[in-house]
């Protein structure tokens, strides 16, 4: 930690300023940084012991700032799968007479005898259409209908997960409090375990790790009061 000033300020750029609240809860330091680079960016909480926050301070706070100078751009990737359908077209339009004669057959075939059957048929017929429909696009509104694809698909996934289950088990529950509590979301641990413990009232394994996820929730509250007011 030498050289600490010195690579925080060969980190930032000119005029650019942090703003540190600095705490010590038991054996451990909580620093809370406020980078201004961004207007609404969220702050950066670190805890740990004064020698894991010496070896490590500097490395995680240069990740945002490092983060929001890199250029980054997609055109590449987005002009490579364009070209690929453009090649997937001119091979579709040598598709010969007997060819569409085929494709056609397959569509008036008789229902098969079992769901899975029947499923795996209605989906070839429904990617022939697709395939079919390829061949009348331009580029523009072949990427056009991925897209919607995409975004339909992301809407189904998302109804999906909201009509799975959600009860868990008590180890799950306490599994997933411990990963929140590691990866410093203390108020999802915080969940976790109330809800752990709402499963088994008595166990004291569960009131321990509530306990402390609560310890965690409050200190950083009372760190960030401060900082509001000061706003």
């Amino acid at each position: 930690m030498n050289n600490f000033f010195k690579e925080l300020a060969e980190t930032l750029v000119d005029r650019q300023e942090l703003r540190m609240s600095i705490k010590k809860i038991g054996e451990d330091i909580v620093v809370v940084v406020t980078p201004d680079f961004k207007s609404g960016t969220k702050n950066i909480e670190l805890s740990g012991t004064p020698d894991e926050m010496d070896e490590n301070f500097l490395t995680e706070i240069k990740k945002p700032l490092e983060a929001d100078k890199q250029f980054s751009s997609n055109a590449a990737e987005v002009t490579t799968e364009i070209e690929e359908e453009k090649e997937t077209k001119e091979v579709k339009s040598k598709v010969t007479p007997k060819s569409t004669e085929k494709v056609a057959a397959k569509k008036v075939t008789p229902k098969v005898e079992t769901p899975e059957e029947e499923k795996e048929e209605e989906e070839k017929i429904e990617l022939e259409e697709v395939v079919e429909n390829l061949e009348t696009k331009t580029s523009d509104e072949i990427e056009a209908a991925i897209i919607e694809e995409v975004k339909i698909e992301e809407v189904k996934e998302e109804v999906k997960e909201k009509n799975q289950p959600t009860t868990k088990s008590f180890d799950e529950l306490m599994a997933a409090g411990k990963q929140f509590f590691n990866d410093r979301l203390y108020q999802d641990a915080e969940t976790s375990y109330k809800e752990a413990l709402a499963l088994k009232p008595d166990n004291e394994k569960a009131k321990a790790a509530l306990k402390n996820a609560t310890a965690w929730v409050k200190a950083v509250n009372n760190i960030k009061k401060p900082e509001e007011t000061n706003a």
